[in-house]
């Protein structure tokens, strides 16, 4: 039980099974919230299916009507309604319920902003360089995938279909060439199909799987039993399908993006954006070196354990509560 029990609120446009890594960093760390004490309203966008309100385990979670139209993703459009009708919700509930802490995106007026990374801080700075802002990283649940299961030699890319995910570079990488192993691909968006053309060119053993919801056994398969993750987003702030993959224990591949860089550190190996035949080495040594793999995974899940997981994260939120309120 913490010095202080605090009443915190959440506003978030997706909880899961809406939505991608945010949504299941806002879930993983209210659990962990209300695990040591807390408790936590959570105001969120709702959909076909789902109740006006839940309780789920010890926090409060309000499902509020929405235009949303997919599960997985959701636009501006989408989001400013919502804004709309979340805002007699919050004010009553900030009236009767009394919060010690309302988690916000607004920097004026912030005691202060949280920052999951470096990258992100510098970004805060560029927009407002007298906000006060603290860095403390996403998590995850160390259970998410078992890293001790057996892993076949084959590579996994989980992303969204954007271009600047930069799935395009690993199939430059590939045209006209091979590698001896399978490589699958989850995600949507709208960049997909391009993707798929871009695919045609290369005789490499390549799936599509679409959208995957992340509690699917499909997606839990792959996580776990597939050896090397590649991940080439050019622009990232915090990216959560990192911390699965280390979590599963897989050897990493990235793009030299900051936001990437600061979440694997040295357990991953780096490789420029647009050099096919760097890009393409890099993947042929570690599908030819499965002992070089094995020891990047287990690398890659002991930072994991070391700096990201949600009890360690909890205690950081909860120090700087404190220290804001105190």
């Amino acid at each position: 039980m913490p010095l202080t029990t605090m009443r915190i609120l959440t506003l978030s446009y997706e909880f899961p099974p809406l939505g991608g890594g945010g949504a299941r960093v806002v879930e993983g760390l209210a659990r962990e919230l209300t695990r040591i004490g807390h408790e936590v309203d959570i105001v969120t966008m709702g959909f076909p299916g789902l109740p006006d309100h839940e309780d789920v385990e010890d926090f409060n979670l309000y499902w509020l009507a929405s235009v949303r139209k997919r599960a997985d993703i959701s636009h501006t459009r989408e989001m400013v309604p919502h804004l709309l009708s979340a805002y007699p919700l919050v004010k009553r509930l900030v009236a009767t319920r009394k919060y010690d802490i309302i988690w916000r995106c607004v920097v004026r007026n912030a005691a202060r902003v949280i920052c999951p990374s470096v990258h992100l801080q510098g970004l805060l700075k560029k927009v407002s360089n007298s906000a006060k802002s603290e860095i403390i990283p996403n998590g995850m649940s160390e259970d998410k995938f078992n890293p001790e299961r057996t892993k076949r030699m084959r590579i996994l890319v989980v992303t969204r279909m954007f271009e600047r995910k930069g799935v395009q570079y690993l199939l430059k990488a590939l045209r006209g060439r091979t590698l001896d192993c399978e490589i699958n691909i989850v995600g949507d968006g709208p960049y997909l199909e391009t993707l798929k053309r871009m695919a045609m060119d290369t005789p490499a053993d390549i799936h599509f799987w679409g959208w995957l919801n992340n509690e699917s056994d499909e997606l839990k398969e792959l996580y776990e039993t597939s050896r090397i993750f590649v991940f080439t987003s050019q622009r990232e702030n915090f990216p959560v399908n990192l911390l699965e993959a280390m979590t599963a224990g897989m050897a990493i591949v990235i793009s030299e993006d900051p936001g990437s860089a600061e979440v694997v550190g040295d357990a991953a190996l780096h490789v420029p954006d647009n050099q096919p035949e760097q890009f393409f080495d890099t993947l042929q040594r570690l599908v030819r070196d499965p002992v070089l793999c094995d020891e990047l995974g287990r690398k890659a899940r002991r930072r994991f354990e070391t700096h990201f997981t949600w009890p360690t994260i909890a205690r950081e939120y909860h120090k700087l509560f404190e220290k804001v309120l105190c």
